[in-house]
């Protein structure tokens, strides 16, 4: 039951003072309160990475669908209308970006700052 508090307040990003003193309070000092601290900071991770890894995983697909349409139009209709072309381009673009900012997020994962409940 404490270790769900503190893995709470670690994914609310609650300061660090303030959970080792609710450790502390609860009795938890030293190595114990460390070990508490660092299981639930490498959850917050966990969580962070695996969120943006879906992130990326949706651009990876975007890109391969975008591709997949242009190259089988090409290859069967020897070519795109303009319209297709732009709609292929863009869903090229919004897969980039979904994978560069899922691949900057998962790098950066314990830099994050703020509560992980604002995500969504």
């Amino acid at each position: 039951m404490l270790y769900q508090h503190t893995l709470k307040m670690v994914l609310w990003d609650e300061d660090v003072e303030r959970i080792y003193k609710k450790l502390s309070v609860n009795g938890i000092r030293g190595r114990a309160a460390d070990a508490l601290y660092q299981r639930a900071r490498r959850e917050r991770i966990a969580i962070i990475r695996s969120e943006n890894a879906k992130r990326a995983g949706v651009g990876i697909l975007l890109i391969l669908l975008a591709a997949g349409v242009a190259g089988t139009f090409i290859c069967v209709l020897g070519g795109l209308s303009r319209g297709l072309t732009g709609l292929c381009a863009t869903a090229f673009a919004f897969g980039c970006w979904k994978l560069i900012t899922g691949l900057v997020e998962i790098i950066a994962a314990p830099a994050k700052k703020g509560s992980l409940a604002d995500e969504n």
